[in-house]
C-alpha cells in the first residue's frame, strides 16, 4: 500500500540530490562527505515542508485531535495556496523535496471533504468529496468516504 502513495521518480530525483551533495563534499571539502550530505538535506527538506506546507501540517495535527471545525481554515487556506501556486504542488519532489505520489491540492480537497463530513455538514462534505476525486479517480479514501455519506 505504501508503494501506491511513493512516487519512484521522486525517490530516484532525491537520491540523485543527495548523490550530488555527497559528490560535492567529497570533491571540495575536508568533511565526511555522508555526514554533511544528511546534514544539509534534511534540515532542507524539513524547512521547505514546515514553510509551504504549514497550513496543511496544522490542519493535519488540528484533525488528528478531532479538531474538524478548527482544521477546515487551514485545509482551505492550503488548497487556496496549492491551486494559485500549482507548479510548486506539480512538481513537489523538487520545489518541497517530496516523494508523495499525492498532490497537496488532493489531500486539502479530500481533508476539507471528511472534517465537513464529520462535523456533519454532508453538502459541503460531498462537494469535497467530489473535487477529489474529479482530480483523481482512485482515490480510495474519498471513495469511501463518499459511499459512507451517501448510505
Amino acid at each position: 500500500m505504501l508503494l501506491g502513495r511513493v512516487s519512484i521518480p521522486a525517490v530516484l530525483f532525491q537520491l540523485l540530490v543527495l548523490g550530488l551533495l555527497y559528490y560535492f563534499f567529497d570533491q571540495f571539502s575536508g568533511v565526511d562527505a555522508s555526514l554533511a550530505s544528511l546534514l544539509v538535506y534534511v534540515p532542507m527538506q524539513l524547512m521547505l515542508r514546515r514553510t509551504v506546507g504549514s497550513s496543511h501540517r496544522k490542519g493535519s495535527r488540528l484533525a488528528r485531535q478531532q479538531q474538524y471545525t478548527a482544521a477546515i481554515p487551514f485545509f482551505l487556506r492550503s488548497l487556496t495556496y496549492f491551486n494559485r501556486h500549482r507548479w510548486v504542488d506539480n512538481y513537489r519532489f523538487v520545489t518541497l523535496l517530496s516523494v508523495s505520489n499525492i498532490s497537496y491540492r488532493e489531500m486539502a480537497l479530500y481533508n476539507l471533504g471528511y472534517c465537513y463530513a464529520q462535523v456533519g455538514d454532508k453538502e459541503k462534505a460531498l462537494i469535497y468529496l467530489q473535487q477529489t476525486l474529479a482530480l483523481n479517480p482512485d482515490n480510495k479514501f474519498a471513495k469511501d468516504t463518499l459511499a459512507l455519506l451517501k448510505l
